[in-house]
């Protein structure tokens, strides 16, 4: 559990390290660090592309079609930002989850 607990922190800190760069002829972005986004995936267990694609692009579902969108700097920015902080916060509630699960009293001992 320790181990898992470095490894999703050793993550989080790196999505803080993710830079986006202008792509193309609008205000789409990429990922300039791929090798970072590489070792985030490997560290939750993810795809790397999987990763990187949902950081710069937005899926709308609409009346059951799907349109993806890119994302400028500013809302991959944010979006890099929401996922570190998800992940944060999934993990602090693990954690004191297991905490309380732990120090609840057992039914025979009450």
């Amino acid at each position: 559990d320790v181990q898992s607990i470095f490894t999703i922190l050793s993550a989080i800190l790196h999505v803080g390290d993710i830079v986006f760069v202008p792509h193309g002829s609008n205000d789409g972005v990429r990922v300039k660090n791929n090798g970072t986004i590489d070792k985030i995936a490997e560290l939750l267990q993810l795809s790397s592309m999987e990763l990187s694609s949902a950081l710069v692009t937005e899926l709308q579902v609409t009346r059951g079609e799907q349109i993806f969108r890119e994302r400028n700097i500013i809302q991959a920015s944010e979006c890099r930002d929401a996922f570190a902080k998800a992940l944060y916060g999934r993990l602090f509630s693990w954690i004191v989850n297991g905490i309380n699960s732990y120090l609840q009293p057992v039914e025979d001992e009450r």
